[in-house]
């Protein structure tokens, strides 16, 4: 496998000014199904809502992850932008209402609602008031100037599914579940006029410009009335559409089907219909700038140029929860497995992703034996997996052992055995080499994990349930001759995670209940007598994992909300109880943590997807993102900034800089750095670090630069596309009109550089500005474009060397392909050095070459051909 280390050359990466230094934005997307979208006032970015408890904000016409929103604490159901500045409002699942600021991602206002939550809110067209779909069929009124509840309505007699402001009348669209449309005049707060569906409404869609509303009913009618006449233009037979929007680009009505289809209705031409092959769903529209973006496979998003229904960026989702990791006993690996269906396996010296196993199911947790290199997986089909390290090709042994999913798995130290607890309320033992069942017990609740004793002689087993209160067990069984050999004192919630000290003296085990907000317990036992010993209080949320070092000086316990929010990692001093540290970095729940043999590293994953490596002397924190169902993976130190990838794990990169957004290339030179990643690692190599510096320094020296010249004082030029808002998503024309300008506060420019798709269309000295000898230059230019996709970048450089950021823009060209016009130079040589190897028919083989372009010349515009003959 190759790995990406790229040498581009780029200078725009000098400049690290202390106040402003460029910030890495992974792109890892939603790591659950999204609910929905927005495109935001001015329509340069897009906001999503999901699951995952987050809302993205993506660029537009990069296709890149700007920022990562977190402050809910459940699923996010609606989302609303403000229409005239750079405020948006979110609403979740548990009917908690925040209002953003779209610039900073900080919270202007969180609330809770009056009478429960919605899937529904819209702005009127001023943006003075929101108006959100409450529970029980009521409308909840939001001034936003006075940043308070105004009004409650109670609009329809069960829930409100849509909510539409209609800009001509200053009215209010509502749809409940009673199949009726309601209209509302907010001035008296009453319905001015309805419509009465006669069947379930799917959807529902307004035409501000044409005064149209299309509904989509369940019986697979769409209708269209026209609102100006208040009467029913049309009645389309067979075109059910989960979801209607209206355009308004050519007067279209885009409908989103279960069954794979987009359907593209054109109202100016008696709704002529035109089906796209697609899964999209949820749509939404951008009108100013002829957008259209829908969800794909649950998780992804892609946008469609509306005048020619060309797909254009996909925002890909790139997170997957890791569920389990391990360590081998020699210090080699660390193995990972999660919600992707994959077991990973990593090289600790190296960093290099060494072995992947595909599997049939979701792993839940994972056990390793490094003597016999056996993977051993907890699926989430109840089945278990026997698997081989070094033999990764081999199809896995599997046994089936339960009957709903595995959710903690443990070899014994002898690594003959594996015990297995599921949420089938049941605990086994098994042999590895044939599956066979040697110990089996029913606690009687869910089994959230079990563990050998460190001697292996004794079994630990807790149980707990998501919301019931009983049977939450924490036991030790004599596993060899089925006998229990203590049971603990019987907790008032869930015990969700337990684990034996290394000398077997204590057990810990954290106490808690997954939906409850609210202080979550880890309690110390005496593993002999089952006695209470210490109660452990410094979580927020319920902790989901516990390693003890091995030397047992420490405990490490992470967990967080389970619904959303920051995950919570604590290191707790076990000579006294007393917490030592908090360690903060993951962006959501943690799942598993694990030390290193030599306890000089914790690593930890969860729901973020992110693996992390906390140097405990240091302090330092190493990250890892695993591309899902790929081989491709990206590491990069967050308080550094520098990075190291895959082949194309870079693309799940970007670079956030002076409040935009730019890709990987352009910081590549100074912040692609695998010598400063490796040595962060565990048990990292100092050869393979040091063969890693000695190249990037060849690197460096291959473009005339050293690493001072990245110093925080060295000075850069700017350099800006100001009519970047009037530049438009696609184009008929085969040019675009940029508005550059370029200024250096110090240092006479040199020169004016413009890239079309990565190709100077100036030439690689661009346009030279050294006898203007000044410092602020302006100008109008003409960019040809190439067909389909463009990527444009401006950048300048000034007479000491430095090179400005590059801006870029993005734009589709559809313009009718043009026939170049081809230059041949053929070159002919007949006589050499070496007499032996003259030629006598070079005129003919010259003549061939020209020839056969000529007899291609319908190819090209015209063909001018040029000989050379030796």
């Amino acid at each position: 496998m190759r790995y990406h280390i790229l040498c581009v050359i780029c200078l725009a990466a000098l400049k690290l000014l202390p106040a402003q230094r460029p910030r890495i934005v992974v792109q890892s997307g939603h790591s659950d199904p999204i609910n929905s979208m927005v495109f935001t006032y001015d329509e340069q970015y897009l906001l999503s809502g999901g699951n995952d408890n987050s809302i993205i904000q993506w660029e537009v016409s990069s296709g890149l992850e700007v920022r990562k929103f977190w402050g809910h604490e459940d699923d996010i159901m609606a989302l609303a932008s403000h229409p005239s500045k750079g405020e948006f409002a979110s609403l979740s699942r548990d009917a908690k209402l925040n209002i953003w600021n779209l610039g900073t991602g900080e919270v202007i206002k969180q609330m809770k609602m009056p009478f429960g939550g919605g899937t529904s809110m819209t702005y009127d067209a001023e943006g003075n008031q929101l108006f959100i779909g409450g529970g029980r069929g009521k409308i909840q009124v939001w001034d936003c100037k006075k940043q308070k509840f105004k009004d409650t309505i109670s609009a329809h007699k069960h829930n409100l599914s849509t909510l539409l402001w209609y800009s001509a009348k200053k009215e209010l669209i509502t749809v409940g579940d009673e199949k009726v449309i309601k209209f509302w005049n907010m001035e008296d707060k009453e319905p001015s006029d309805s419509i009465v569906a006669g069947e379930k409404i799917l959807s529902v869609a307004i035409s501000q410009e044409n005064n149209l509303l299309a509904i989509s009913r369940a019986d697979s009618i769409t209708e269209i009335w026209s609102l100006t006449h208040w009467s029913k233009e049309k009645e389309i037979p067979q075109a059910v559409a989960a979801q209607l929007v209206f355009a308004d680009y050519g007067s279209l009505l885009l409908g989103a089907r279960s069954d794979s289809l987009l359907i593209i209705w054109e109202v100016g031409q008696g709704f002529k219909e035109k089906r796209l092959k697609s899964t999209l769903s949820a749509l939404c529209v951008g009108k100013k700038r002829g957008l259209i973006a829908g969800i794909y496979n649950r998780q992804n998003i892609l946008l469609l140029n509306i005048a020619n229904q060309q797909f254009l960026n996909s925002l890909v989702s790139r997170s997957s929860r890791i569920h389990s990791l391990k360590v081998s006993a020699d210090s080699s690996f660390l193995i990972s497995g999660g919600q992707d269906n994959r077991v990973r396996a990593w090289n600790l010296s190296s960093g290099l992703l060494d072995h992947q196993i595909s599997c049939p199911s979701n792993i839940n947790d994972i056990a390793f034996d490094a003597k016999s290199n056996q993977i051993s997986g907890g699926y989430g089909n109840g089945k278990l997996s026997i698997m081989n390290l070094k033999e990764s090709k081999q199809l896995p042994i599997t046994y089936s052992v339960h009957e709903r999913p595995i959710a903690s798995i443990d070899l014994d130290p002898s690594g003959e055995y594996i015990a297995t607890g599921a949420w089938d309320m049941t605990v086994k033992v098994v042999r590895i080499k044939d599956g066979q069942e040697v110990f089996s017990t029913k606690p009687g609740m869910l089994v959230q994990s079990v563990e050998f004793s460190p001697d292996g002689q004794s079994l630990l087993i807790a149980t707990g349930g998501y919301l019931l209160q009983w049977h939450n067990l924490l036991s030790i069984w004599d596993w060899k001759n089925n006998l229990e050999q203590v049971r603990f004192p019987k907790a008032s919630m869930g015990i969700y995670a337990a684990t034996f000290s290394p000398d077997g003296q204590y057990v810990v085990a954290s106490e808690g209940l997954i939906n409850q907000i609210g202080q979550k317990d880890l309690k110390v036992y005496d593993a002999q007598t089952g006695d209470l010993l210490q109660v452990l209080t410094g979580h927020d949320h319920l902790v989901h994992s516990l390693a003890f070092s091995p030397d047992g000086k420490y405990l490490a316990s992470g967990g967080g909300d389970v619904l959303g929010g920051r995950g919570e990692l604590n290191i707790w001093e076990t000579s006294s109880w007393e917490m030592q540290d908090q360690l903060v970095g993951h962006e959501n729940l943690i799942r598993t943590v694990e030390y290193t043999p030599d306890g000089t590293f914790l690593i930890s994953s969860g729901h973020d997807a992110q693996i992390i490596f906390w140097n405990l002397k240091t302090k330092r924190q190493l990250h890892l993102l695993s591309i899902p169902f790929s081989k491709e993976y990206i590491y990069y130190l967050p308080d550094d900034y520098y990075y190291w990838s895959s082949k194309y794990g870079h693309k799940a990169l970007a670079i956030a800089y002076g409040g935009k957004m730019y890709s990987f290339e352009q910081f590549d030179l100074r912040l692609n750095r695998p010598d400063l990643i490796l040595q962060n690692l565990p048990f990292f190599d100092t050869s393979r670090v040091e063969a890693y510096r000695r190249a990037y320094h060849k690197r460096l020296e291959k473009y005339g630069f050293t690493e001072e010249m990245f110093s925080d004082d060295f000075h850069l030029p700017s350099c800006q596309i100001l009519n970047r808002q009037d530049i438009p998503v696609s184009t008929h024309n085969p040019t675009i009109s940029l508005q550059i300008h370029a200024l250096d506060s110090l240092t006479y420019l040199d020169r004016l550089n413009v890239y079309v798709n990565d190709v100077p269309i100036y030439g690689v000295d661009g346009i030279s500005l050294r006898s203007q000898n000044t410092q602020e230059y302006a100008s109008t230019l003409h960019i040809p474009l190439s067909r389909g996709e463009n990527k444009i970048q401006v950048s300048a450089l000034n007479q000491g060397g430095a090179e400005s950021l590059k801006d870029n823009a993005y734009i589709t060209c559809n313009a009718s392909e043009r026939q170049p016009n081809l230059h041949l130079i053929a070159l002919g040589t007949s006589n050499y050095n070496n007499s032996a190897m003259n030629l006598q028919y070079v005129d003919n083989d010259v003549e061939g070459i020209i020839n056969f372009f000529s007899q291609k010349a319908s190819s090209y515009k015209s063909v001018h051909a040029y000989t050379l003959l030796a």
